[in-house]
């Protein structure tokens, strides 16, 4: 069946991020001329530029078809996820079909490759220079025709991004337009970024998608995290829709929160908020660590011997020692946010929700901000959870 346009540009995003397909020849000389004219072998073929004409020899170019289960699983997998076919060894990714590139730059598909789809995706991938984690990419999506079927040619789009600080915790990032590249009249772009010391990019979208040809990122959003960032165009000529994305660039480690390293407080069996043991799991700058919120005395279900009481709570906070204004809370976790809630205190007897982080949005490596609209003053910023739970579900909650 078709897929929908939101879903697939979703995956032409996705599939472009993930730079995985194999097949270039390292040891093949770059071409000095224009690329010829491919030759009309196979049932799919066309070819791949650089964004002065010459053949991209040097490129990788793979065929995704998607039949209605895939669709089935791109959505769900957009819905829970936030990605779809970040590698094709996911499980949620159909297989690939890959095809040689040739010296002129030129490739095919055989008929045993193609499947009774309506729509093909062909995507392509620069050769990745060393430690470089995401190249540039550039897809085709188009409506699948009989053969031989043209593919629309694939151009790289090598823009120079420029990142700068607007003065503040937040990140300017520029880029030129798409130029000569073929695009129709509306082109949108949309800036994501990932992790530094990610093997396998995760990418989230921190900004767009916008005509403008900048944005700003929010420093929470990759929250003094090593991170890179990457810009996707989207444009479509008649059926046919196009999608380009940058090489990515390194990004200056957004600011740690003002929350960073303070103490936090837990209800006790009484309802009455105290000091936690030790330093606090919330605050530590591991987002990635999931750890309980202890009281003195209290010990981890996972201790050995194991404990006799299990260890729960129903309000967590953090202390911000005195009075702030807070304007923003991100929450950090894997298991979801429906039954979250976040407080604010001022003495931590009386308690004001404003919110629920679900109520925001989730930026694909499962964090939730949460604006405070106005900014309140606060003491004390809580998650609370309708069912006792001890804090491991959480990895940070970072306060603004």
């Amino acid at each position: 069946m078709r897929v929908t346009t939101g879903v697939g540009t979703l995956l032409v995003a996705a599939a472009l991020v993930a730079g995985c397909e194999p097949g270039y020849d390292p040891k093949a000389p770059e071409p000095t001329g224009p690329a010829p004219e491919p030759t009309a072998a196979g049932a799919l073929y066309g070819r791949i530029m650089r964004p002065d004409g010459r053949a991209a020899n040097k490129a990788t170019v793979a065929l995704w078809q998607f039949d209605a289960a895939d669709h089935v699983r791109a959505a769900t997998a957009i819905a829970s996820l936030g990605f779809f076919c970040l590698i094709p060894t996911d499980a949620f990714c159909p297989k690939p079909a890959h095809a040689k590139v040739s010296h002129t730059g030129g490739f095919s598909f055989t008929t045993e490759d193609m499947k009774d789809t309506p729509e093909l995706q062909v995507t392509a991938t620069l050769q990745a220079d060393p430690g470089q984690q995401a190249p540039p990419a550039t897809a085709v999506t188009v409506a699948n025709a009989p053969d031989p079927q043209r593919v629309p040619d694939l151009v790289f789009w090598e823009p120079a991004l420029h990142v700068g600080s607007d003065g503040s915790q937040n990140t300017t990032v520029s880029w030129p337009d798409l130029g000569a590249l073929p695009h129709g009249s509306e082109v949108t772009y949309t800036v994501s970024a990932f992790a530094a010391d990610e093997t396998i990019p995760r990418p989230r979208q921190v900004a767009g998608p916008t005509a403008q040809t900048s944005a700003v990122l929010e420093g929470w959003q990759y929250e003094d995290v090593p991170s890179r960032v990457v810009v996707t165009a989207q444009t479509t000529v008649g059926e046919a829709t196009y999608s380009y994305r940058s090489a990515a660039v390194a990004v200056a480690n957004g600011q740690a929160p003002p929350s960073r390293g303070l103490p936090c407080l837990a209800d006790d069996a009484a309802g009455r908020l105290r000091p936690t043991a030790g330093p606090c799991p919330l605050t530590d700058g591991d987002l990635g660590l999931h750890h309980e919120v202890l009281l003195p005395g209290e010990c981890s279900r996972n201790s050995s011997p194991p404990c006799q009481t299990e260890v729960t709570h129903r309000r967590l906070c953090v202390d911000l020692g005195q009075p702030r204004q807070v304007g923003l809370v991100v929450l950090r976790t894997p298991f979801g946010t429906a039954d979250l809630t976040i407080e604010l205190s001022s003495d931590g007897l009386r308690f004001t929700k404003v919110g629920q982080p679900s109520d925001g949005e989730d930026w694909g490596r499962r964090i939730y901000p949460l604006r405070v609209q106005p900014a309140r003053s606060a003491a004390m910023v809580c998650v609370t959870r309708q069912y006792d739970f001890a804090g491991a579900i959480l990895t940070e909650l970072s306060v603004w």
